[in-house]
């Protein structure tokens, strides 16, 4: 039976475990998620500033490189974009995996009280029952003490008879 406990006792100390480590995840992915929006916003600021020093510059070549730029931002957008979306799916995916782990984990604790208590509640018998039959059989031994002693006194009585007829 204490196996068992310390068995179940395992088993929740490593849901737990799994637990923070998809939590730690969580956070990674969060970090990640507002990096690359971060990155995205820094790109679009950068790409500002080029279209204002290429307007300076030449017009023509304003054109190209606007146009090259615009391209690669977008390749830039879409590829950030697909990692949102994927890191996305990824966090919803571990949310999903934590919250079936907390009720897993809640059940092997609400499992382990229910052992417990019934654990306690069958020694609390046996205990009792324990304690009943020790009350007996002290009981039992006071009685055994009172026939010996009666059965002595006849035997006495018994001698003194026979030596005095």
């Amino acid at each position: 039976m204490k196996r068992e406990h310390k068995v179940s006792l395992a088993e929740v100390h490593k849901l737990k475990e799994n637990i923070k480590k998809v939590e730690e995840i969580n956070e990674n992915l969060k970090d990640t998620l507002h990096c690359k929006q971060a990155l995205l916003q820094a790109e679009r600021e950068k790409t500002i500033k080029n279209m204002d020093m290429v307007q300076d510059a030449l017009r023509d070549l304003e054109l190209r490189a606007l146009t090259s730029k615009k391209q690669e931002l977008k390749e830039s957008k879409k590829f950030l974009e697909d990692q949102c979306n994927a890191l996305s799916s990824q966090k919803t995916a571990k949310e999903a995996e934590l919250n079936l782990l907390k009720k897993k984990m809640d059940v092997m604790v609400e499992f382990t009280e229910r052992r417990k208590l019934t654990a306690e509640e069958k020694l609390e018998e046996t205990l009792y029952e324990l304690k009943a039959t020790k009350n007996e059989l002290s009981a039992v031994e006071e009685k055994l003490k009172v026939t010996k002693e009666e059965m002595d006194k006849y035997r006495y009585v018994q001698t003194l008879h026979t030596s005095g007829s």
